[in-house]
């Protein structure tokens, strides 16, 4: 039986060398290392920040008298980190899974044959990615932990181009916080994945994945507005 964890190396390629990462999954499409340690990694992170943000929970007033006290609120919480964290693996299946479905359907209007396997391999892999978004954002909270829960959005981290300007309306602000270093990487993998494993040409690649790259950042934008 082989081991699971040589398709891990998909990873490590995405991220130095993306070139031969797709290489790699046209050769070898595997799935299951790749899934197993982000999996692992991002049940980690979650954790961890769940660690760093319980005091700012359990020292939140108007929250522990909402839910009951402390005890619930602290108890609460962790119910609800510890289900994020063990559907990790899931989150990532499907949102490659459904990525992968919106690129056949694509590949299907424009005449051409399902995108395969090897795409939906590689959307897996360059999830590793946003799980190095986690990591920073883990970094950053560790530095700086919040007091409560009003200093949480700004004990995180920040990547995007609120970084280089100012914007008043919280609409803007929260656009561009959303929109960042990590998304535009993710989305030059994904373009690069399309020309070389997907086989699409270069413009049409480009289009696809500055589609997708608007679609990550609305998402994110309208969860950081709630």
């Amino acid at each position: 039986m082989k081991n699971p964890l040589i398709g891990a190396n998909l990873l490590l390629d995405a991220v130095v060398a993306p070139a031969a990462g797709c290489a790699r999954v046209l050769r070898a499409p595997r799935a299951l290392g790749p899934l197993l340690l982000l999996g692992a990694l991002g049940t980690g992170i979650h954790i961890v920040s769940m660690i760093l943000i319980e005091p700012a929970i359990r020292n939140d007033a108007l929250l522990a008298d909402t839910l009951g006290g402390p005890g619930d609120t602290t108890g609460l919480f962790r119910a609800a980190q510890v289900g994020v964290a063990l559907f990790a693996p899931f989150g990532i299946v499907l949102r490659a899974g459904l990525l992968s479905l919106m690129l056949d359907a694509t590949a299907a209007v424009l005449g051409r044959g399902k995108t395969g396997r090897s795409l939906w391999v590689w959307l897996i892999g360059i999830e590793i990615v946003l799980v190095l978004e986690q990591a920073a954002g883990l970094v950053a909270l560790a530095l700086d932990p919040p007091a409560s829960l009003d200093a949480l959005p700004a004990s995180g981290l920040h990547a995007g181009l609120g970084l280089l300007v100012d914007f008043a309306s919280p609409l803007l602000a929260a656009i561009a916080d959303s929109a960042s270093a990590f998304t535009l990487w993710w989305a030059a993998l994904l373009a690069l994945g399309l020309t070389r494993v997907a086989r699409f040409r270069s413009g049409t690649a480009i289009a696809l994945a500055a589609a997708c790259w608007i679609g990550v950042v609305g998402i994110r934008t309208v969860a950081a507005l709630r």
